[in-house]
C-alpha cells in the first residue's frame, strides 16, 4: 500500500497518460478499491482496459474479473472470456486458463473443447498447475483431443508436482486402473492418493482409504489404515467417505463396533449429499 495514496494516484494517472500499461492497471485497482481516489468501478474498469490494450496481461486480468463477477458494472461473461484471452496473449498463465475453461464449459464463450485444451496447455506451459490438470482430463477421457493415457498422467503429474492436489489422485486413478499387474504401479497409485490426501483432497483420502480396505497391492487389507483415511476423507467434505467410515463402526472393522458412531458418520454422510447413508443415520 502507497504511503500516500493519494500522491501515488497522481503519479500512477501522468505514466498511465504517457501510455504505461502497468500504471494504469494499479491506478485501476486503486479506483476499484477506493484508495486515494474515490471508489469507482466504472473508471477501474476503463483503466483496466487501457492497461490491457497497453499490452499489461494483469491489466486484461483485472479486466475480466471485474465483468465476470459484475462488481459495480454490468456483469458480462463473454467480455471476460474475451479479457482472460487477451490476457493470455500477454503471457497471463491465469488468463491461458479461465480462457481455456470458458471455452471448456460454453460459459461466456461457445464450447470448444479442442481449443480449450490448447489454452489449458498454455497454462500448464507458463506454470499454471490447474491449466496441466486440466489438460490431464482432456487427454485422459478424449474430449477435445485424441485419448492418450500416457500423456494425461505425465500431465497430471505436472500438476501434482506443482502443488494441485486433485492432480495427484487423478495420477493415482489412472495408475491403479492401468497397472497390468504391475505391484510398483499400484504402490505407486497408492502413493499418489495419499499425496492428493495430504493436500486436502477427499477423493485422495477415499481412494487410499479404498486401497487399504481391499488390500489392493498390498500383503492384506490394512483396515486401521483404511479407517483413518476414510475420517480424513469425510473431515474434507466427502459423503462417500464418511459412510464407508459408518460401516467400519457398524461392522467392527479395524477397530471396536461403536454403533453410536456409525449413526452419527451415517448422519454426516447423508447431510453431505451421500443419500444410501440416510437410512442408517436414523
Amino acid at each position: 500500500m502507497p504511503k500516500d495514496p493519494a500522491k501515488a494516484v497522481a503519479l500512477f494517472a501522468e505514466v498511465c497518460d504517457a501510455g504505461f500499461g502497468p500504471s494504469c492497471t494499479r491506478l485501476g485497482e486503486m479506483t476499484q478499491g477506493g484508495v486515494g481516489t474515490p471508489k469507482d468501478a466504472t473508471k477501474a474498469a476503463g483503466l483496466y482496459e487501457k492497461g490491457c490494450k497497453a499490452g499489461d496481461a494483469d491489466g486484461c486480468i483485472d479486466a475480466g474479473n471485474l465483468v465476470y463477477a459484475g462488481d459495480g458494472v454490468h456483469k458480462d461473461l463473454a467480455a471476460a472470456s474475451n479479457y482472460y484471452a487477451l490476457g493470455c496473449e500477454a503471457g497471463s498463465a491465469e488468463g491461458c486458463l479461465n480462457r481455456g475453461n470458458s471455452l471448456w464449459s460454453g460459459i461466456g464463450a461457445a464450447k470448444d473443447p479442442t481449443t480449450a485444451a490448447d489454452f489449458f496447455g498454455k497454462a500448464c506451459q507458463k506454470g499454471r498447475a490447474q491449466g496441466c490438470y486440466q489438460l490431464g482430463i482432456a487427454l485422459e477421457t478424449g474430449t477435445g483431443v485424441e485419448k492418450d493415457i500416457e500423456s494425461a498422467e505425465m500431465y497430471h503429474n505436472a500438476a501434482c508436482d506443482r502443488g494441485f492436489a486433485a492432480g495427484c489422485t487423478r495420477l493415482g486413478v489412472l495408475e491403479e486402473l492401468n497397472n497390468g499387474g504391475n505391484a510398483k504401479v499400484l504402490a505407486d497409485a497408492l502413493s499418489d492418493y495419499r499425496a492428493g490426501c495430504e493436500a486436502k483432497d477427499a477423493e485422495g483420502c477415499l481412494y487410499a482409504g479404498n486401497v487399504y480396505y481391499k488390500g489392493t497391492g498390498l500383503p492384506a487389507p490394512d483396515f486401521k489404515s483404511a479407517n483413518l483415511y476414510f475420517g480424513l476423507a469425510c473431515a474434507a467434505g466427502s459423503g462417500q467417505g464418511c459412510y464407508f467410515r459408518g460401516v467400519t463402526f457398524q461392522q467392527g472393522t479395524g477397530g471396536p463396533k461403536d454403533p453410536a458412531q456409525a449413526a452419527a458418520q451415517f448422519a454426516k454422510a447423508c447431510q453431505l449429499g451421500f443419500a444410501k447413508a440416510c437410512a442408517g443415520a436414523q
